[in-house]
């Protein structure tokens, strides 16, 4: 797998470049939350408020979960799982299907 980086506005992504051909929705919206700041805005203290457990799934060079939202989650968040792959970016789901889905069922049923 390589990665392609772009840089759009103040921030340098990583985007698995499978995931670009496979999800061309993907760009759609990326530039609705890029032009309307929202991917800018933290939504960390709404994690808080979950009132069930939480699994989080995400890629090593995955631009969006930072180690401080990392941090954050893994001490506020009720019941919160992190589990992060090493050939990932932010489409572990795509990257790495066959592991990602093992881990959902897992913790769908509880495992």
């Amino acid at each position: 797998m390589h990665f392609q980086a772009e840089r759009l506005g103040k921030s340098l992504f990583l985007i698995a470049s499978e995931t670009i051909d496979r999800l061309p929705q993907a760009q759609v919206h990326f530039n609705k939350l890029h032009t309307d700041q929202t991917m800018y805005k933290s939504m960390l203290d709404k994690l808080q408020k979950l009132p069930h457990s939480s699994l989080i799934i995400h890629g090593k060079y995955d631009p969006v979960l930072c180690e401080h939202q990392h941090d954050f989650v893994m001490k506020n968040v009720n019941n919160a799982q992190i589990i992060t792959y090493d050939k990932s970016a932010h489409f572990p789901r795509i990257a790495e299907p066959d592991g990602y889905a093992e881990e959902v069922i897992q913790y769908i049923q509880g495992k």
